[in-house]
């Protein structure tokens, strides 16, 4: 079919079993337009719902539902369960199957879920904080514990791909099981050394991407609730990127690679854009021109100028010598004042995953210290040289604001801090030294100004 079709979408995810091509059909529907997400699900499902030209085979639908499941996981506040929640769409093939004598037999080792379905529920309301954001509980709870959990089939004997069951060799187990318990075994989990166990476990957070949830609040919970093992204290299932407003995919053409975006922006700006433009608990959009305006009006404009006409002034009117900052004047306080707030909203945000809210932060304080220049207006004090103190205060509490938004980038964007620093020619980087707003030195001397974007 068309390659922005339903058809190439499923076909470039999907290989039948039997090792054929998949059988899927692009149906239309009338009266939704073809960019909008449920709409793009309601064609998933009819394709299902419509009949292969060719024979098909229980095989055939499922995998062409699991080809799709991707997609439609992608959608907010939905998160499919091909084997469960479309079990009613698979009916007519169960049947065609049963009547063709396709059915097959298979042994296979089952976690019995359902087990420990309610101490799970109970465990969610008795730790409202495990989910981040907290959306993502009602998703989990409505879409599978509510219906029911079943039990989970973890090991196979139809192939040999996979992780060797050493008390039954016929068997192997799915490889994803085997993943999950690396959290434990990379900490020295029932090993000679279980030193790293006892310190790092429970993990703090799962940070995760939202398309792997389920596995990550449902699957293994119910495994370290079965080994009696403490669960980790949060899991953060964090949101997509899309291309504008459309998921990314190869077949559409829409895939942006992140090294072409670090050799065209830098690693640092694509870590900033990245970390700014992705909400705590919807998907973020990227696109070039977005990236160029980020980087202009934030970086450039906003962070750049700051820095650069800061370093410069301090240079030409004071041969870069920083002065002692004995003469306050009005603004000084709220600029001071500025800098707490911009602290106390960056911790905040950050204990809460809140990336782009703590970035912000910082950007509005960047923001307020160019504001501080014009109220202040270094250019004219310089012309007095009665003003010549003030001046010097006035350049002093912008470099010191200036180190307070280094030190704050450094988890953000660690070679642009590092660059602004060299520029201060300070070396008081620690998060702690902004418990108090005067820490950079009088009597050392800025470095040269340079171009950071």
């Amino acid at each position: 079919g068309d390659p922005g079709s339903l058809d190439a979408v499923v076909a470039d995810g999907c290989m039948l079993m039997d090792g054929t091509s998949p059988h899927v059909v692009d149906p239309v529907l009338p009266g939704a337009a073809d960019g909008d997400a449920r709409y793009n699900l309601q064609r998933i499902v009819a394709s299902v719902n419509t009949p292969w030209e060719a024979p098909v085979t229980l095989f055939d639908a499922m995998n062409t539902i699991l080809a799709a499941t991707w997609f439609i996981s992608a959608l907010d506040g939905v998160e499919m369960n091909a084997y469960g929640q479309l079990d009613r769409l698979l009916q007519p093939y169960y049947e065609a199957d049963l009547a063709a004598g396709r059915i097959t037999e298979e042994e296979a080792y089952f976690l019995r879920l359902s087990k420990y379905a309610d101490r799970l529920l109970e465990y969610y309301n008795d730790n409202p904080d495990f989910f981040v954001p907290e959306s993502r509980r009602n998703e989990m709870i409505n879409n599978f514990l509510k219906p029911g959990l079943q039990d989970l089939c973890v090991s196979r004997t139809s192939f040999k791909w996979g992780v060797p069951v050493e008390f039954d060799d016929k068997h192997v187990i799915y490889v994803w099981i085997d993943a999950l318990s690396n959290y434990l075994t990379a900490l020295g989990y029932q090993s000679d050394d279980d030193s790293l166990m006892k310190k790092y476990w429970p993990a703090d957070v799962h940070v995760i991407g939202k398309d792997i949830l389920r596995f990550h609040t449902i699957y293994w919970p119910i495994f370290l609730m079965a080994l009696d093992i403490p669960l980790p204290k949060k899991v953060f299932g964090h949101p997509w990127f899309n291309f504008g407003v459309e998921k990314m995919s190869k077949s559409r053409g829409n895939v942006i690679y992140a090294d072409d975006l670090c050799d065209r922006f830098g690693v640092d700006a694509v870590r900033y854009y990245l970390l700014s433009e992705m909400p705590h608990a919807h998907d973020g959009s990227i696109t070039y021109e977005a990236m160029i305006d980020r980087f202009n009006t934030d970086l450039a404009n906003t962070l750049g100028n700051l820095v650069n006409r800061t370093v410069a002034m301090q240079n030409k009117y004071f041969d870069g010598v920083i002065q002692s900052p004995d003469f306050g004047g009005e603004f000084d306080d709220d600029l001071k004042a500025s800098a707490k707030k911009a602290i106390e909203g960056f911790d905040k945000n950050l204990s809460e995953y809140k990336m782009s809210d703590a970035i912000d932060c910082i950007m509005d304080f960047a923001s307020r210290c160019n504001k501080y220049i014009d109220e202040t207006t270094p250019w004219a004090l310089a012309k007095d040289e009665a003003s010549k103190e003030r001046l010097g205060t006035v350049l002093y509490n912008l470099l010191e604001a200036i180190r307070y938004i280094a030190v704050l980038l450094q988890p953000f964007m660690p070679d642009t801090a590092k660059a602004i620093q060299n520029q201060l020619n300070c070396d008081i980087t620690d998060y702690n030294s902004l418990s108090q707003f005067g820490a950079i030195k009088a009597g050392n001397k800025v470095g040269t100004p340079s171009v950071f974007f």
